[in-house]
This record gives C-alpha cells, structure tokens and sequence, in this order.
C-alpha cells in the first residue's frame, strides 16, 4: 500500500494493510474499498465453504488461520495450503459464480473480512476507480496462482 496507513477506526489491522491486493492503493482508497466488506468471526474448526458449491465472495484473512483442501477421492481431502492474515481466497466467486474449486476451513478462530458479489457490484456502480484497482490487484494474485499451478504440473509431467 503506498503511503501511510489509514485511520480506519481499529477496523484494519496491519496484516490487512500489508496485503499483496492494495500495494499499489493509497490509504484513502483502501479505506473507500473496505466500506463493502464485512467483519466476521469464525471459530476454529469451523467451515466457511465447501467444494463444488456455488461461490459468491472473496475472503481476507484478519486474523487466525485457514487451510484449503480438495477433494481427491469420496472421503479423502488433501491440504493445498494454509493461509495466514492478509492472504485472501475466494476470488474468482466475484467474477464467475460457479461451483468452488476447493474448501476451506478455520484452523484457529479467525476474523476474515469478506467482500460479496452483490457489494462488489455495488462497488462498480458507485466507486468504479476503486473497483478497478480491486480488480487488478486480483488479477495479478490470479495470474500469479496460475503460473504457479503451470509449473507444479509441467514438473509432475516431466518428473513422469
């Protein structure tokens, strides 16, 4: 984020404002985004999506933990990751609202903010400079995820 962090009245902590998507945000307009996400509570244990339901928000870790896992047979997950404060998931239930790739679940009692698609959308039509800023920001985590999954596959292909 570029400049000094926002008074955002306790709400953001410093993991958050350190997060990958406003690097590129001043202070002020990451105040102006955080207007459409949501504070919540999740208790460790807890699951906040399941594979294969339909997705509709992106998710950003204040504090505690989360993992991710995937379904690899009836029965049977296999952890991809664990993420800590700042990391977000969930991303592309903003863009397209198809069934989730993975799920996830609270390892510690966690606060996550969460963005949904209908404020995202609202987000469009009434801050469309902050929406856009959003929007490459996520682009570029996406992107860099997919990279990511290229070269794991093109390594499990060459390892055979």
């Amino acid at each position: 984020m570029t400049g000094a962090p926002p008074d955002l009245d306790g709400k953001l902590d410093g993991k958050i404002l350190d997060s990958l998507l406003f690097d590129e945000m001043s202070g002020k307009e990451v105040k102006r985004l955080f207007r459409y996400f949501e504070r919540r509570g999740f208790p460790e244990n807890s699951t906040i999506f399941i594979e294969k339901m339909d997705g509709e928000s992106l998710f950003l870790i204040a504090d505690g933990r989360v993992e991710l896992t995937w379904m690899v047979a009836e029965g049977s997950e296999k952890k991809l990751v664990e993420l800590s404060p700042g990391e977000s998931f969930g991303e592309l239930a903003l863009f397209d609202p198809g069934p989730r790739a993975v799920t996830a679940r609270v390892v510690e009692d966690s606060d996550i903010y969460i963005l949904t698609r209908e404020k995202f959308n609202e987000m469009r039509k009434k801050d469309p400079d902050i929406c856009l800023s959003l929007v490459i920001a996520l682009s570029k985590k996406i992107a860099g995820s997919l990279r990511g999954s290229i070269r794991t596959l093109s390594d499990s292909i060459v390892k055979g």
